[in-house]
């Protein structure tokens, strides 16, 4: 245990670690059967310790005492967070000498806080956790607090991992950084340094989580709200810088799409410009064409007119024998005697085309006949 009673008022192992005086004094009041448990006042003596942190321990230990029952099991430390705490206490009693500064006190129903600073004013939890603590003990201490309107910190102990966005981070460092006011107090267990993380949520980049290192004696957790002037300044600065690297970044994406749609259009142009180009090639290459058979057809015509030839004796023979067909039997008849051609034609069809001999024979038998008394004729 922490504290005990001491002449019925409250005293603390880390103080007495740290006064020799004192631990006389405490030890003399045990010996004198004066130190009690300020929970169930049972008799409590005092160890003193170097590895461990030096602590109170009930005389005749029942299990029965519920501050002890409640260290051992909902609120369980290792040595290394005690020793922080008590760091804690010691640099806050030397840094407000002016404020009443406790630790285990129950500010709320069933919970013992780490440490409180009165002030005239008002009164401040402080809350240690680690990184595995539970959410439901998150949840519930930090309503608890809210409901009876007292302030309250929550000091995560563990280290800066190097987390850039706030979806990295765990419960308990998430949790401070949504909460109160949106700074996380992250104590490293292996040095003395501090590191002040606010979530920049302007949503310039991705890279939305400041972290600020600094040590205890440059922060005021109590009469500054931000904690430290250097780290609000140093976050300024960088949600500007952040600022104007993304308005840089969006001009050069303009830009870059300003030029990307210049090269576009020259690239359009440059395509309607071929087509065009093509389809006036193609259209002289088309009037060429057609001026050529223009032309083509124009001397083929001047010469079909320079050279027309008479009809051949196989045009007269299919005339003829059109006309037999039709029975134009006395157009046929005028025509073999006033055109010795055709009348040899007529004999032509009548001797080689059977067709042509039946008809003739039966319509013009007597024209063949003289015909053929004609060609006998020297």
């Amino acid at each position: 245990m922490e504290k005990c009673l001491y002449y019925n008022q409250e005293i603390y192992a880390s103080d007495v670690h740290e006064e020799f005086s004192l631990q006389e004094k405490i030890r003399e009041a045990y010996r004198e059967h004066r130190l009690f448990c300020s929970s169930c006042g049972g008799e409590v003596l005092y160890k003193h310790c170097t590895e461990r942190e030096s602590h109170f321990a009930h005389k005749d230990n029942t299990g029965k005492c519920e501050y002890e029952r409640y260290f051992k099991t909902v609120k369980k430390r290792s040595d290394e967070a005690k020793k922080i705490i008590t760091t804690f206490y010691l640099q806050f009693k030397d840094k407000y000498m002016n404020y009443q500064i406790n630790r285990d006190v129950r500010l709320v129903s069933k919970h013992y806080t780490d440490i409180s600073i009165e002030t005239p004013t008002k009164t401040v939890a402080i809350e240690f956790v680690n990184e595995y603590k539970a959410p439901k003990y998150m949840d519930e201490i930090c309503k608890a607090y809210e409901d009876t309107h007292l302030g309250y910190i929550i000091i995560v102990i563990d280290e800066y991992r190097g987390e850039t966005i706030e979806s990295d981070f765990n419960y308990a460092k998430r949790y401070a950084l949504n909460k109160g006011n949106g700074i996380l107090l992250l104590k490293s267990p292996n040095d003395n340094s501090i590191q002040l993380i606010k979530q920049d949520k302007s949503g310039f980049s991705e890279l939305s989580v400041f972290s600020y290192r600094t040590i205890f004696s440059d922060i005021d957790i109590i009469d500054n709200q931000h904690y430290s002037d250097d780290f609000i300044v140093a976050y300024n600065k960088f949600v500007n810088d952040r600022e104007i690297a993304y308005k840089k970044q969006r001009e050069e994406q303009r830009i870059a799409a300003e030029k990307e749609r210049i090269a576009m259009v020259a690239y359009i142009k440059s395509v309607n410009d071929q087509k065009c180009s093509t389809n006036n090639q193609k259209t002289a290459y088309g009037k060429v064409l057609n001026d050529q058979q223009v032309a083509c057809e124009s001397r083929r015509k001047e010469q079909d007119l320079k050279t027309r030839k008479q009809p051949t004796e196989q045009d007269y023979k299919v005339k003829l024998y059109s006309m037999l067909e039709k029975c134009h039997y006395d157009e046929v008849e005028h025509d073999c005697k006033n055109d010795r051609q055709k009348a040899r034609d007529l004999l032509w069809l009548y001797r080689y085309n059977g067709y042509a001999k039946r008809t003739i024979e039966k319509n013009l038998g007597d024209l063949i006949r003289d015909l053929e008394q004609e060609e006998k004729e020297p």
